[in-house]
């Protein structure tokens, strides 16, 4: 492990290698049957297949632990997996829904019995938050996305009380 600067509590310490998205997910964007059952990697540059994951040393593992136990434990196991069923999808589609149109269809998630919408946007802001904290292109010096005044530290961040 590197020592750096962690990006979200912002003290001195040893980083983990973290990951823009999270490494089970990867796992799950492999199309096993295909001859390159390698995910799709799509920059403002190039597009390939491929088995690398974008990451880099950003955060200490306290840190890590934080976005893992606030919203990935629960996502994850959620997800469409390969030949699977898509556990979250199937219990939006049983839940009563806010409305329906041919191609979309919104859901009320406050107060769901079984969803969990704080580690769900808990997960996705985790994403959102990583890539305006480091370029994840090449050696780029600019944040990935740059949310400007909307970023937050761990003094901040959702959910991290």
């Amino acid at each position: 492990m590197k020592k750096g600067k962690c990006k979200l509590c912002l003290l001195e310490k040893r980083l983990c290698r973290s990951h823009l998205i999270p490494r089970a997910v990867y796992a799950l964007c492999r199309a096993q049957k295909a001859p390159n059952p390698n995910p799709m990697m799509v920059t403002h540059k190039l597009a390939l297949q491929t088995s690398r994951q974008a990451q880099w040393p950003l955060l200490c593992f306290e840190c890590e632990q934080l976005l893992r136990e606030k919203g990935e434990d629960w996502v994850l196991p959620q997800l469409a997996q390969y030949g699977d069923i898509f556990p979250f999808g199937e219990t939006l589609k049983a839940s009563p829904y806010l409305f329906i149109e041919p191609d979309v269809a919104a859901y009320a998630l406050d107060g769901h019995p079984t969803l969990r919408a704080d580690d769900l946007v808990h997960f996705a802001m985790g994403i959102f938050w990583k890539g305006s904290v480091h370029s994840w292109v090449g050696k780029g010096a600019e944040p990935w996305l740059n949310l400007r005044d909307h970023r937050v530290s761990q003094k901040t961040f959702p959910a991290a009380a």
